[in-house]
């Protein structure tokens, strides 16, 4: 009988944060905050369907069967979240200059071969959650009349250039990555490496701009999305410091991820945080 498979991934297109994946037996199972799941079932040569819904508070949601025992075993006994993350084959849309990774478009499992791309374009939000920025409301605290979702995304299609690249990298632990094939990615491009530093930590390039505003816009999409980035696990401590801090506007939400959160810069301010986020979520 076939292991069961333990793993985190970022959602991306637009970016939603991680999610927690348990494998096994042709089910596999999701988690945004690692404790509610939902199931998905993929019968042999098909596509995957909706299966149910578990958690460890309403574990009758899914029935015990010959055909489920295994995964509702691997369900019920899973390692701690977070699990580590897999997708380490990254998608990187690149700068119209240098071709340097300037904003992460999608990631995958590096097993995976990595497909043909004709056309790239970078999303910052879906409708239902509208992207606010600080540095763009009026001096009364108001929006103007303009999405800034759009500011941004023409923000970034700007430095992007009129015909966009985009190339696949597979990156190593230590953070290094190896170009692979993109959407228009010349020969001498790929199979190139570059270093850790050449990859934007969080998910746009806030470095190199010669524009203070495009700066100030884009810190602005990293502390609104900071309760998802805390999820991520390759942080440096300063990062992780900031995104708390700006985190705090939406307790809420991070007591609703604490479960997936890897690690915690200040473990007072984060105390303080679970507590108001409690009590915004009525609990």
């Amino acid at each position: 009988m076939n292991q069961p498979a333990y793993y985190s991934l970022r959602q991306m297109s637009p970016y939603r944060g991680t999610v927690q994946v348990v494998e096994r037996g042709g089910f596999r199972a999701f988690s945004e905050d690692g404790h509610h799941w939902h199931v998905q079932y993929q019968p042999a040569g098909g596509g995957r369907s909706v299966y149910g819904a578990w958690s460890v508070d309403r574990p009758d949601r899914l029935i015990d069967t010959p055909q489920t025992g295994a995964f509702l075993d691997a369900l019920r006994n899973h390692p701690p979240v977070p699990f580590a993350p897999a997708d380490s084959l990254e998608l990187w849309l690149l700068d119209k200059h240098e071709h340097l990774p300037l904003a992460l478009l999608a990631t995958a499992l590096p097993n995976r071969t990595p497909p043909r791309l004709d056309e790239v374009s970078w999303q910052s939000a879906i409708a239902a959650k509208p992207f606010v920025a600080d540095s763009l409301l009026n001096e009364t605290g108001e929006m103007p009349g303009y999405a800034h979702a759009e500011v941004l995304r023409r923000t970034i299609q700007l430095e992007a250039g009129a015909m966009p690249r985009a190339q696949w990298f597979f990156r190593d632990e230590a953070g290094d990555g190896c170009g692979d094939t993109g959407c228009r990615i010349d020969e001498e491009l790929r199979g190139r490496s570059l270093a850790r530093s050449y990859f934007p930590e969080l998910l746009l390039r806030e470095h190199g701009w010669d524009d203070d505003a495009a700066v100030r816009l884009i810190q602005d999409y990293h502390e609104w999305l900071a309760p998802r980035l805390l999820t991520h696990d390759a942080l440096v401590e300063p990062t992780r410091a900031w995104l708390e801090k700006a985190a705090r506007r939406q307790a809420a939400l991070v007591y609703y991820l604490r479960k997936v959160m890897p690690d915690v810069a200040d473990n007072e301010q984060f105390r303080v945080m679970l507590v108001q986020g409690r009590l915004e979520a009525g609990l």
